[in-house]
Formats: structure tokens, C-alpha cells, sequence
């Protein structure tokens, strides 16, 4: 009697637990860029919402209000490249708005959403985050995308961050995901689309904190539209894409940068 006791307090304990981490988000609610620990998760811990450091490092540390998948593969996060200083926050404010704030206070980033009636927030198991009124969404990550696309997303052409065209084609074109069956495991795929301007698909096994490329839309940098920006021509170094410019009556926009494009010299 008393083992079955135990045993029916161990499922009671784990019962509560599972649901107190899938408790709602309320306002007043706040993340702290100094606590790297403390985040706001989906029900099974698939995916949180928490300060990650940027990357690559900065000195002194600078820090992103990031979804990441089980491991720490960011998926979103509060504005494009938004970094904030260790005493930067994410706070769920009364107004129903969600916002980044600096240590010096400034606000660098809001979901613009007060007056909508905003009561609570949470995270899901697909890695949607949701400002809800009631049990109805006002505001969500999925609409609201960055430089990454997970499976259950739609992307549509006024809020994406992708456009698809050919010129041949009588209808929409549509982004399918497909199971690599070599693959196993807890498999994350996400689309993306990188800084140097290509869109990649990368997976990541759960809890792995790393990601594999599976595919690219171009394989040769070189080919990727203003990859090496206004008047730079782009050539391989090895098996590297390096930038540079026509001539010697050309010089880089920004000598630390080649990517920024090339400028005739100066006369002087």
C-alpha cells in the first residue's frame, strides 16, 4: 500500500510539474540577459525563449533574445541581429506588449501590441511564440519571422523574409519539407536565410546544440546575386568565395569588409 502511495505521488509530482511548465507566460513577466538560465518554455522543453550570447562574441558581451531549439539552435529572435548588453531584459509589460530593453533603458525592440488586449503569452512545442487574447492570437513569432523557417511555418510574401518567382510558373510556388530517411532520431529542419544571401536547410538532432547542412539553393557563392556588392567581382580562393575589385582604378568601399562592393579612387 504504501509503494502504490508513492507511486501515485510520484505521477501526482510529475502531473503538476509538466503542467507548471506549460503554464501561460503572464505580464509582468521577465527575461534578464545576465541570467543565461532562465527562459520560458514550450510544455516538453522542445524549445525557450532566453538570452543566448551573440555570435560571433563580442567584446564586452553582447547578448540576443532568441528562440532556440532543444540544444540551442536559435530559431528567432526579437529583431534582426538586436543585441543587448548584460543588463538588457525581455519584458512582458501590463500594456500587453512584449519588449527588449538595454541596460541603459532604451527599448530596441517591441511587438507593438498594446491596446489589443494581450492577457497572457506562451511558447509552444511547434517553437511559436504567442501574445494571446484569451485563447485567440494577436500577435506570433511565426508571423513575425527573422532569418529562419521551421516546419508548421507559413510564410507569406507580405511578411516573409523569402520571395519565390519564376516567370514560368502559372501558380504560387511552394516550399516543401522532406524526411531524409538517413536521418534518425529527434530531427529538426529549418529553412534559412544566411547573410551572405543564399537559403540553406540545415537539421539538428535534439539536444545536439548543432546544425548540419542539408541543402543550399545555390551551390556556387560566386552565382548569388550582390553577394560581393556594387562593382565587386567575386572568385574562389581554394574552395573559398573571395570578393575584390575590376581594377586598380577601384578600391573597396570598406577595406575590412570586401563584401561591401567597390568605388572608383579617389583623384587625389
Amino acid at each position: 500500500m504504501a509503494i502504490k502511495s508513492r507511486l501515485v505521488l510520484l505521477y501526482l509530482f510529475c502531473l503538476v510539474f509538466k503542467t507548471i511548465s506549460a503554464a501561460p507566460i503572464s505580464p509582468g513577466s521577465s527575461l534578464s540577459a545576465s541570467n543565461g538560465n532562465q527562459t520560458w518554455s514550450s510544455p516538453d522543453s522542445t524549445f525557450s525563449l532566453g538570452f543566448i550570447p551573440a555570435d560571433p562574441p563580442t567584446s564586452p558581451p553582447s547578448f540576443i533574445a532568441a528562440i532556440t531549439y532543444s540544444g540551442g539552435v536559435p530559431i528567432w529572435s526579437a529583431g534582426t541581429e538586436i543585441c543587448v548588453d548584460s543588463g538588457g531584459t525581455l519584458q512582458f509589460l501590463s500594456s500587453g506588449t512584449l519588449q527588449l530593453v538595454n541596460g541603459s533603458g532604451d527599448t530596441l525592440w517591441d511587438s507593438n501590441t498594446t491596446g489589443r488586449g494581450v492577457s497572457s503569452a506562451k511558447l509552444d512545442e511547434t517553437g511559436n511564440l504567442m501574445l494571446q487574447n484569451g485563447t485567440a492570437s494577436v500577435w506570433s513569432s511565426f508571423d513575425n519571422p527573422t532569418d529562419t523557417i521551421v516546419p508548421s511555418q507559413t510564410s507569406l510574401w507580405s511578411i516573409g523574409i523569402l520571395t519565390i518567382s519564376d516567370p514560368n510558373l502559372a501558380t504560387a510556388a511552394i516550399v516543401a519539407y522532406s524526411n531524409d530517411y538517413a536521418e534518425a532520431g529527434d530531427i529538426l529542419r529549418f529553412l534559412k536565410l544566411e547573410s551572405d544571401g543564399n537559403v540553406r536547410i540545415y537539421s539538428s538532432a535534439k539536444g545536439s546544440g548543432t546544425e548540419v547542412e542539408r541543402w543550399a539553393a545555390v551551390t556556387d557563392q560566386c552565382q548569388v546575386f550582390g553577394y560581393c556588392g556594387d562593382m565587386g567581382i567575386c572568385s574562389y580562393n581554394d574552395s573559398n568565395p573571395i570578393c575584390g575589385c575590376p581594377s586598380l582604378n577601384f578600391e573597396p568601399v570598406d577595406p575590412k569588409d570586401s563584401r561591401q562592393g567597390c568605388k572608383e579612387e579617389d583623384g587625389d
